[in-house]
Order: C-alpha cells, then structure tokens, then sequence
C-alpha cells in the first residue's frame, strides 16, 4: 500500500446520507457515496494491516526481560511526545504512530539484528525516540484534504526544531542517522494501524435513524480519548489496534447506555460482525483491553462523575496550561534524560 492510499484510511470519515440498500452512515466522498461494501474494504485493509507480525511489536518487554526499565522509559517519552505534539498542534494521532515505532524498533534492537549492535540505554533510547517523532512528523504532517469537514491543524515538525528540544545532547546528523537506522528496523513499514482509525471507522456503524449526531459525535471524541490514554500503556501494545478501538468504543457505549436505544446497540453490534469483521462476543483479547482501558480511565478520572462533560474540561485544562510553555525538552523529561 503506498503513502497516498495509507492517508486515506486515516482521514477522518464524516457522515453524510444514508446509504438506502444498507442503512449504513455514508460519508460523503467526492460526488459520491461510501457504500456499505466500500466501508467492510475499508475494515478489510485495516484488518489486514492489524494483523500483520511486520506491524506487532515481536518481545513482551513487562515480562522483566532483557530490558526491564522498558514500560517506565517508553511511558515516559509517549508523555514527552504528547507534549510536544500539543504544543506545536499537529495530530495527536503521530504519538500513537511513534509508540508503534518505539516499540517495533526496540524489538529488533533486542533481538540483536546487526552484530555491532550495543546495549540501549536511556540516551540511545531518547534519540531513538526523537527519530520516531521526526519521522511520524514528516510522514503525518501534511495538511488534510480540503474536503476534509472537520480539520486538524497537521504540519511535519523540522529537524532543527527536534534537536534545539534536546538542548546539545543530539545533534542534525544524530538525528538522521538513527532515522535511517529506524527505517531498516522497520522494513520500511512506517504506516501502522492506529487504534484512532479504527475507531473512526466504527462510529460510521451507529445506526444513523436511531444515534444523533450530537451522540455520535460524543461517542466517538470519547473512544478517541480513551485509546489515546491507552497509548502510554506498554501492556497495550501487544495487542490488535482492532480489540483497543473496539474496546474503547464499547466502554463508551456502557457508559452512554442511557441516552443510546437497546436497538440501536443491537445494530451497532451486528454491523460489527458483519461490516467490520470483528467479534465483539467471544474474544479474549478484547475483553482483556476492555478491562485495562476501565481501569485507566477510572484512576485518570479519579472518584469524578464519568461524563463527557468533565473529560473536556479536564481536557481542556490541561492544555491550556501546557500551551503557556514550551514543550519539555527530551533532554530535560522526567526519568534522568541525560544518563546513559
């Protein structure tokens, strides 16, 4: 798949009539209309990118392996990118996509790929992890389509940029070295399935009679915030982007139980199945990304009422407050940048 095709998956899809053979919410693309069987290629291009070993991290790192401090370390660069994605405003979406990068690139360095390779500490880790960010940034940093109805500010972060954030500890050709070290680690698969864009996807199987756009919409910047905290968790990472999406999408819905028809989540579960390919039944997987994403939003949410109302807010506060200064630096970020 090239990098023009790639894109499309992860462009926001925006509901536009119904399709009437399939009572499918149907974005409107161009002069035309996103049918039903367009939507379940879409699922199927997805699925097979999801599934693919080349786009999974191959080493369980919370096993207390070769390179135990990794959970602690990667949480605190996917923190870092975050950070520095919001203060620039380029698509949140890019830290999901370096955590990928992260993970597969320390997995192929773990596994001892090169004969000269050494031992990763925290200073090879964090130019690792600017590479990661610097490449996402260029390959997910163009503007979206102007046919797009809901933009998002997306533009690359430059080289220079990156390496003033370290302040001295990397330099330009650091940066394009380890970048290059990074595309052979990744085979040059640098487009990974992104929990985001299945999510998207999904909010397209709502039923569009019987969920307003109001709730539709919630549901959705809900799930997208759920999986975006989902990003820090190393735990997370081994499993399908499909079972954290659809996990993320079908806490929202228990909790938005109230405002949503018992029809309309029985339709919503069978365009699941049907459309999208996924079992939303009898997955061990899913269930177990279910419970870890409950968990992760009930301590970041504390003992506050769970509404939507108050995650904005909340939302809304933190950045605001992070937009008052810069970004932190990579080498000035909570766990000892700097040391080896």
């Amino acid at each position: 798949m090239n990098f023009s095709q790639h894109v499309a998956f992860h462009q926001p899809l925006h509901q536009g009539n119904v399709d009437q053979d399939h009572d499918i919410p149907s974005p409107i693309i161009e002069d035309g209309r996103l049918r039903a069987s367009d939507l379940a290629d879409r699922f199927e291009a997805l699925r097979r990118q999801d599934e693919s070993a080349a786009y999974r991290s191959a080493c369980h790192f919370d096993d207390h392996g070769s390179l135990p401090d990794y959970p602690e370390w990667r949480e605190k660069i996917v923190e870092w990118s975050y950070q520095v994605i919001d203060y620039f405003e380029i698509d949140r979406e890019i830290a999901a996509v370096v955590a990928s990068y992260l993970d597969r690139y320390t997995s192929w360095h773990q596994r001892g790929t090169l004969p000269q390779t050494e031992a990763m500490t925290k200073r090879s880790f964090q130019l690792v992890a600017v590479a990661c960010l610097y490449l996402a940034s260029k390959l997910y940093g163009e503007s979206p389509s102007s046919s797009s109805t809901r933009p998002s500010p997306r533009r690359p972060l430059r080289i220079d940029t990156l390496v003033r954030l370290s302040r001295g500890y990397f330099g330009i050709a650091d940066v394009e070295a380890m970048e290059r070290e990074l595309l052979l680690a990744l085979e040059y698969r640098v487009h990974p399935p992104t929990a985001q864009a299945f999510v998207r996807h999904l909010s397209l199987l709502l039923p569009i009679d019987q969920v307003s756009p109001q709730a539709r919409y919630q549901i959705e910047e809900s799930s997208v915030f759920l999986v975006e905290l989902g990003v820090f968790e190393a735990s997370l990472s081994h499993a399908r982007r499909s079972s954290v999406a659809l996990a993320a999408v079908l806490n929202m819905l228990d909790r938005q139980r109230v405002g949503i028809l018992a029809e309309a989540f029985a339709g919503f579960l069978d365009r699941v199945q049907n459309v999208a390919g996924l079992d939303p039944d009898f997955d061990e997987e899913l269930m177990d990304c279910r419970l870890e994403l409950d968990e992760l939003h009930r301590r970041h949410l504390g003992e506050r009422s769970i509404t939507k109302d108050s995650e904005q807010e909340a939302l809304r506060s933190e950045q605001d407050e992070e937009r008052t200064h810069s970004p932190v630096s990579v080498a000035a970020a909570p766990f000892g940048y700097g040391q080896s």
